[in-house]
């Protein structure tokens, strides 16, 4: 818990593309194709870094970690109008570089980005994912702030999209001791819409 402590985010607001943050972007897509071995080219990082709150942890200009929230409803972000249109928090990346996987990074990650969805006391937090690793490690967190009684409450849905990326991002199929992806064809490129429903405490005013 204290090397989790330790770790610090930097925060971009309203980025609106990989442009304004200058040499931060290569740095971005240098870490997230560490990330996913190939699965995910730095061009097409480059082209999709924006977002309401872009995280960062860096040494010096070596990015260690990742993320992106957009503020949006799931219909707005998967152009449906069959998922819902409650506005929410999308986790829409999220990566740490290869090398330091499993040293507490993508745990304070999820605490910080999460923290920012509770901070906006938005009901619903949700991402599109072929990994069963994202969806434990957001509940992992989400039952810590309801133990605490930060939030009431909160359930997961998950919605499976057949091909959404047309293959699998990752050199290795990923794992989770605790949830399983089974029914999802990654090599065909599926992926769950996850869906996380949050209830907060009634306050007394």
């Amino acid at each position: 818990m204290q090397q989790t402590e330790k770790i610090t985010f930097e925060r971009y607001y309203s980025v609106q593309s990989a442009e304004e943050l200058g040499i931060l972007a290569q740095s971005i897509a240098e870490c997230v194709s560490s990330a996913f071995q190939g699965g995910v080219t730095e061009k097409d990082t480059r082209e999709h870094i924006s977002g309401d709150l872009i995280m960062v942890n860096r040494n010096a200009e070596r990015v260690n970690a990742f993320s992106v929230i957009i503020f949006a409803s799931p219909n707005e972000i998967f152009t449906s109008n069959s998922i819902s249109n409650q506005k929410g928090a999308y986790f829409a990346a999220a990566t740490v570089r290869k090398e330091l996987q499993g040293l507490g990074l993508y745990k304070a990650m999820n605490n910080e980005r999460i923290l920012e969805a509770m901070n906006s006391h938005v009901p619903l937090i949700f991402t599109r994912t072929q990994n069963p690793r994202v969806q434990a490690g957001i509940e992992a967190v989400l039952s810590d702030y309801e133990a605490s009684g930060y939030i009431a409450s909160y359930s997961t849905k998950r919605m499976k999209v057949s091909g959404a990326y047309g293959q699998m991002l990752t050199k290795e199929k990923p794992f989770s001791d605790s949830v399983t992806f089974s029914d999802l064809d990654l090599e065909a490129g599926d992926a769950y819409i996850l869906l996380f429903h949050i209830k907060y405490p009634t306050r007394n005013r």
